[in-house]
This record gives C-alpha cells, structure tokens and sequence, in this order.
C-alpha cells in the first residue's frame, strides 16, 4: 500500500484507489456523507428534492445536492447502450 487511499497492483504496479471509477471518484466529501444521502434518498417516500438533500446533510451549496441528486437518479436507470436494446 502506497498511502492510506491508494493500492499498488503486484503485477503491473499501478496505483488506485478503492473510489476510482466510481461516482465517488474525485469527491471532496467524505464517504460516509455520500451513504447518508444515499440512504435518505432511498428513504424518501414521495422522492427527494434537492434541497431536502441539502437541509439534511447541511451541504454549503444547493449545487452539490443537485448534482448528488442527479448522479444518484442515473445510477437507478438502466442504461441505453446498443447491446441492451438488441434483447
């Protein structure tokens, strides 16, 4: 292990970490704070809103919990490639 976030593959010697590919990659907040908005989204009888999302995390900016929301949305639809249409 190089650091506490990353591993170094034996093989190849490359570096990753356990968020890399991930809508987690590259995210400034930590991950327990991306499991309480999952739950609270999951939660939600009627649906979250974006600023629900922001009030219960006490996020700074509507932004994030907009784009948290959006991302969270696209992970629930199936997705549209070529292959899974042809069915």
């Amino acid at each position: 292990m190089v650091r506490a976030t990353l591993f170094r593959c034996c093989a190849c010697r490359r570096q990753t970490s356990a968020t890399a590919g991930t809508i987690f990659q590259d995210t400034r907040k930590p991950l327990v704070t991306w499991f309480r908005a999952m739950w609270y989204v999951t939660s939600q009888k009627n649906g979250a809103s974006a600023l629900g999302l922001q009030r219960v995390l006490g996020l700074g900016s509507y932004e994030t919990a907009w784009t948290w929301l959006h991302k969270f949305q696209e992970l629930r639809t199936p997705s549209r490639s070529p292959s899974s249409s042809m069915r």
